[in-house]
């Protein structure tokens, strides 16, 4: 196809789809009573007309030519679409800087974009665009008071290297449109007149266009016709006032029988129909209610559909039952043939259940009138204050209050160790903080109780002194080295500990009273065949120890763990039969608390290197098939170079001075790489300009979706160079502003800041910057010009690099480098290990049960619901029985009543 004839088509297309890609669920559109409805094919309604009494006020006066066509008030813009949601779609014209042979100007245009000060130029469905080969273009106007101007850029050297639809700074680039942005200028120029590329590209075009509905076309960079336009978008509001302010003056106000709202784009109010009706809010009369049982079938195909104001209502047709909605229940038979044996059978269950209720509920209440006379003789746990009734509360509120000692057994007091029972006391404390950071790890733990067999030993150390060796041994050597005997670092991955050495098994929760103790005990010790709230611990000795862990924990039943010290005693009030709750904190808090704080799984792969290898350089883990030594890396692209100084050592990429900041078996490594500026200091003299090369191994490629080539400064223009495959690739991005006042944080649209994308295979790449006017003009808070590439999730503009980003500045860029269920290092023989998603994601629904399996998991919903019983499923949903059948449960009842009345008659009979 000719390339002006594919052009045409493109050009037709884009103004098709402008003009039918309209909102399905906009307002009806209505004008005002006796006005004209069309212009041509434009609908117009209210608070828009075209004829005087038309319209709310001069701003919404719609100009109908005599050949039907519609221009927005009086402008020479056209009016493509008018939405009752506060857009309305104008037509502009392409600026352009053309020029025939080279050197030899043509033609020079200017757009100028200023809509009346109730519309502003969308920002969030517009972009400003440049297309060309030697072109540079300036988006300029105000925001409020202050002036604005920014930049976009675009080159390339073939025309065989442009790709449709990419508009990333190659033969065509784009940048977003700040909020609020009024009396637009539009204008395009040409580095070298087109002089290098004029055999496919004479001239410079710029414009603003809506985003959705633009795409790039190779043919657009060869011509674009003088007499193209491009839809843009522009919001509208009633007036610059707020909802508040506008209420206050009625006569005006245009939300008399509507709801006023605010839109989040800009200054000012808009009007719209309450729920559950449509059509115009601006007009008196103009909301009618939506008919749902009409206009989208709402109801059951067995249920009834009423309309009412506002909203709908469904009532199920006799013979079913639900709530009679599409989305919801519907209508279901009503199961009324047959007798119901099963549902009568159930009644007479439950009569039976009842009886036996009532037989258990007298003698729990003898037994409770025997403990509550128990309980006014001496407090128990829930006679304590509120805030202390929970053991876990008491103990803290104990250390808070120095009241420690108060809720010991005075027995241990007496042995006069109170140094450890403070230290283990603090420890406890510091195990139920609720942030996860605060509490300490098991390493720590094992450290803290390792210290204090360092001071005086309790009596009881003297007699089991082994087994305390045991338990702080096994906890102290939880992941202290690898399988290869290389230390870890255990502070970046405490959270993944394997208790190798030491099986645990939680026993039933804590409970206020306890059963009665032997008549006229004092002191009950711990019983290991109790069943109490503690932890059964299990050594198992090194030679029966298993290779791996099974995939469920047991618990060694077989013998019965050690006795406890005696300060960690159980002890109960001199009273017989009823136990201190509080002093079982010594137990159930110090150690299962202890366990349960710091054994928390995490999600991240594990960085495993080479057996016998180096894993850290610095603080840099490096996994195989990467490598600091000869053996170690798969080849030399994986080559780690470790610079180990007396404070510090750095991980630099083979053969470069990058530094490695970050390496993922997902195919990512990030590097630290140099910001490019060229600056001046007294204008215009010099001071210092600066290229950066990114030239990393073969296998490495400039991640195109996470980084962004970035240009900062006032007078800037930036160039980013590299090949794809074997051809040169050219792209660039320029930033100006007058101002330091008028920077934003955070905003890179080319007003101090400005990025583009970075095309897919990039590889040799040369960042270059320059200065327009040797910044002689924004010298007093801008003598540089910056430009770098950065891994986007981790940059924000700030207004400070525009002063002064110091030399020694890196940023951090994201290369990729050349089985779902497992985690590890794949790259190693037996590196993967499944993940018990169960354990560390809780990816079930709370009413199902998780089942983890190699490589995935299974979730079942527990009895009584149903559904996938995932939590990002359809989850788990009580079963619905069609409502609970009282009538026929009733009946069971009454069934086994008269049975137990015929069975006492008959005895009544036989005597």
């Amino acid at each position: 196809m000719d390339p002006h004839t594919r052009l045409s088509v493109n050009i037709l297309v884009t103004l098709v789809i402008a003009a039918t890609v309209i909102p399905v669920a906009r307002s009806r559109v209505l004008p005002k009573n006796g006005c004209p409805s069309l212009c041509g094919n434009l609908s117009i309604p209210y608070p828009f007309g075209t004829e005087e009494g038309c319209f709310l006020n001069e701003n919404f006066r719609i100009s109908c030519s005599t050949s039907s066509i519609a221009y927005l008030a009086h402008t020479d813009f056209i009016v493509n679409n008018i939405a009752m949601e506060g857009q309305l779609q104008i037509l502009t014209t392409v600026s352009r800087d053309c020029y025939g042979a080279p050197s030899d100007h043509v033609i020079a245009q200017t757009t100028s974009l200023s809509p009346l000060s109730i519309y502003n130029v969308s920002s969030t469905r517009n972009k400003f665009t440049a297309i060309g080969c030697d072109t540079y273009a300036y988006l300029n106007g105000f925001i409020g008071n202050k002036s604005y101007s920014a930049g976009c850029m675009s080159v390339c050297n073939r025309f065989e290297d442009l790709v449709n639809g990419s508009c990333s700074g190659f033969g065509c680039c784009q940048i977003q449109i700040p909020d609020g942005l009024k009396t637009v200028d539009v204008e395009a120029y040409s580095f070298n007149n087109h002089a290098n590329v004029s055999g496919f590209n004479n001239c410079s075009y710029a414009f603003i266009v809506e985003e959705s509905i633009f795409q790039f076309s190779s043919d657009y960079v060869q011509s674009i016709p003088l007499d193209q336009k491009f839809p843009v978008s522009l919001d509208w509001v009633v007036s610059d006032e707020t909802c508040a302010e506008a209420a206050k003056n009625q006569s005006n106000y245009a939300c008399q029988r509507s709801e006023c709202y605010e839109p989040d784009n800009g200054s000012g109010y808009l009007c719209k129909c309450p729920v559950g009706f449509n059509g115009n809010p601006y007009l008196p009369e103009g909301c009618s209610d939506i008919d749902e049982c009409k206009t989208r079938n709402p109801c059951n195909e067995n249920a009834i559909c009423y309309n009412l104001p506002g909203r709908f209502d469904c009532h199920c047709k006799g013979g079913y039952q639900g709530d009679g909605k599409s989305n919801g229940t519907g209508c279901s038979p009503i199961d009324e043939q047959g007798f119901p044996f099963l549902i009568i059978g159930l009644g007479v269950s439950i009569g039976l259940l009842v009886v036996v209720l009532s037989i258990s509920w007298t003698y729990w209440g003898l037994w409770q009138r025997k403990l509550i006379r128990q309980r006014e003789k001496k407090a128990l746990c829930f006679l304590m204050p509120e805030e202390e009734r929970n053991l876990a509360m008491h103990f803290a509120s104990a250390l808070k209050k120095d009241r420690l000692f108060g809720i010991i057994d005075h027995h241990v007091i007496a042995e006069e160790n109170t140094a450890e029972i403070k230290e283990v006391a603090m420890l406890a404390e510091r195990c139920l903080r609720v942030r996860g950071e605060e509490r300490p790890s098991m390493k720590e733990v094992a450290m803290e109780l390792d210290g204090l067999r360092t001071m005086p030993k309790h009596p009881w150390m003297k007699n089991d002194s082994k087994e305390t060796e045991s338990l702080l041994s096994e906890l102290a050597g939880v992941n202290a080295q690898g399988d290869d005997g290389s230390s870890s670092d255990y502070g970046s991955d405490r959270q993944q500990i394997v208790l190798q050495n030491l099986w645990i098994k939680q026993s039933p929760p804590l409970n206020c009273l306890d059963g009665p103790q032997p008549a006229g005990s004092k002191l009950s010790q711990y019983n290991p065949t109790q069943n109490t709230n503690s932890l059964e611990v299990s050594n198992y000795p090194e030679t029966s120890r298993p290779s791996q862990l099974p995939d469920f924990v047991p618990v060694h039943r077989n013998s019965s763990p050690p006795a406890p010290p005696s300060y960690l005693a159980v002890p109960v009030f001199e009273q017989e039969g009823v136990m201190d709750p509080y002093t079982r904190l010594s137990v159930n808090i110090l150690v299962s608390l202890v366990v349960a704080a710091t054994v928390i799984p995490v999600t991240r792969t594990r960085v495993l290197a080479k057996n016998g290898c180096a894993s850290q350089c610095g603080k840099l883990s490096i996994p195989y098939p990467f490598g600091t030594e000869e053996g170690c890396f798969l080849n030399e692209n994986f080559r780690i170079n470790c610079n180990e100084s007396a404070t510090s050592s750095i991980a630099y990429l083979p053969h470069t001075d990058f530094i490695v900041n970050n390496i993922t078996m997902e195919g990512q490594l990030q590097i630290l790489t140099r910001v490019v500026r060229d600056c001046y200091g007294a204008p215009p003299g010099p001071m210092t300009r600066q290229t950066t090369s990114l030239s990393p191994l073969s296998i490495y490629n400039v991640s195109n979706t996470r980084n962004k080539f970035t240009a900062i400064g006032c007078d800037t223009i930036a160039y980013l160079k590299g090949f794809i495959g074997n051809n040169s690739y050219s792209a660039g991005c320029m930033s100006v502003c007058d101002r330091f006042e008028d920077l934003v944080d955070g905003s890179c649209s080319g007003f101090g800041c400005c990025q583009i994308q970075i095309p897919d295979r990039l590889k040799t790449i040369d960042v270059e910057a320059y200065s327009f006017n040797n910044h002689v003009n924004v010298s007093d808070f801008n003598r540089c010009s910056y430009a770098f590439i950065v891994e986007e999730s981790t940059f924000r503009f700030s207004s400070e690099y525009v002063r002064w980003i110091p030399l020694h500045q890196k940023f951090p860029v994201s290369l990729d480098w050349c089985p779902d269920g497992f985690n590890g290092n794949p790259y190693l023989p037996e590196g993967c290990s499944d993940i018990d998603e169960c354990n560390i994601r809780n990816p079930c629904d709370e009413n199902a049960i998780c089942y983890n399996l190699p490589g995935s998991f299974d979730c079942h919903c527990k009895g009584g619901y149903e559904g996938d019983g995932k939590s990002n499923g359809t989850g788990c949903s009580p079963i619905d029985e069609q409502g609970f059948p009282f009538l026929i449960i009733g009946l069971g009842e009454n069934i086994c009543l008269q049975y137990k009345i015929i069975l006492i008659s008959s005895s009544d009979n036989t005597y």
